[in-house]
């Protein structure tokens, strides 16, 4: 008894903690005790002083945990769903709304580009050194392209054309509810200041990597409340693309081109997923003759099957590709 209930408690209680903290799944605790439960079983068929006493007490020891066992223990409480999954009748098991697709393109001003062009010569020495790499990592082409991205991220014609663009939103909709996406820090802040100061009425939430995990969950809650009210969620990409569910909003905001077209697509599906009834629209600003429109032409050959990303990596075509301007 002391071994069985020193097993369990080591191994329950982490898992309970964990199953607590996931407040919005009524079946977490369960299916943490489920878990915890077979790795009970795994711990005490490893024991060697377990087995010695079921020898000596002529009883049958428990078999080993299985990955097969956890798998069936967890369907139980388990339901999974593809977009792509019919029924018997042909119809999609998720029927969701359309999800339509847009790139507005902008030019820089003259002082902008001034700025790119400055950005690409401080930028040269570390895409040298990427020609001679044969797998590039996404980490790398960030910080091998980091000034000229933040240049183009944090441009006031691309603000500008974000802000006329909610304008005019607003006016079809004045409950509006809008999901923003960038990479940078800094263009986060000056799209907010723009919000609260530009357009008047509006409620905007902020996440970002610096948002504690309880903060993050209030702030999602009072997004997804059907107020009638106009709201926006300001999030960084890499913090808010995956893991949660904004399907208060129809509209999707992308400032900036992702390097891994899939990111584009998981930020996008925090907004049309299971619970969406409303069709939504993804529109993506990119500046022409700049490493963004390299990135949208490298997405193109992507879906053509001319390029290939593997394991994350980029290899030497691509990052020349990514490289032109």
């Amino acid at each position: 008894m002391l071994l069985r209930f020193h097993a369990r408690t080591k191994t329950f209680n982490p898992l309970k903690k964990v199953a607590l903290q996931i407040g919005h799944w009524q079946r977490g605790l369960r299916l943490a005790t489920l878990t915890a439960e077979q790795s009970r079983k795994a711990a005490q068929s490893r024991n060697r002083t377990y087995l010695r006493r079921c020898r000596r007490y002529g009883r049958e020891p428990e078999k080993d945990c299985l990955q097969e066992d956890l798998v069936k223990a967890l369907r139980r409480v388990v339901i999974r769903h593809t977009k792509a999954q019919r029924l018997t009748s042909g119809e999609a098991a998720l029927a969701l709304p359309t999800l339509e697709s847009e790139t507005v393109w902008l030019k820089f001003s003259a002082a902008e580009k001034a700025r790119y062009a400055q950005a690409r010569l401080d930028d040269t020495l570390k895409r040298d050194k990427l020609s001679y790499a044969q797998n590039v990592t996404e980490f790398g082409l960030r910080m091998a392209l980091r000034c000229a991205t933040q240049v183009c991220a944090g441009a006031n014609t691309k603000l500008r054309a974000i802000m006329s663009d909610l304008k005019k939103l607003s006016e079809k909709e004045p409950h509006m509810h809008v999901v923003i996406f960038t990479q940078h820090l800094a263009t986060h802040a000056k799209l907010v200041e723009h919000l609260e100061k530009r357009l008047g009425g509006i409620t905007v939430y902020e996440i970002t990597g610096q948002t504690a995990v309880k903060q993050r969950h209030t702030l999602i809650r009072a997004f997804q409340k059907g107020e009638k009210k106009p709201k926006a969620m300001v999030a960084m990409l890499r913090t808010a693309a995956c893991g949660i569910t904004l399907t208060a909003a129809t509209r999707v905001y992308l400032l900036e081109p992702c390097f891994d077209p899939s990111e584009e697509l998981q930020a996008a599906g925090r907004i049309h997923r299971l619970g969406q009834s409303k069709e939504v629209l993804c529109k993506r600003f990119c500046f022409r003759a700049s490493v963004e429109s390299c990135i949208v032409a490298v997405h193109d050959k992507l879906k053509a099957g001319r390029f290939k990303i593997t394991d994350k990596a980029f290899t030497k075509p691509i990052v020349r590709a990514l490289c032109k301007e």
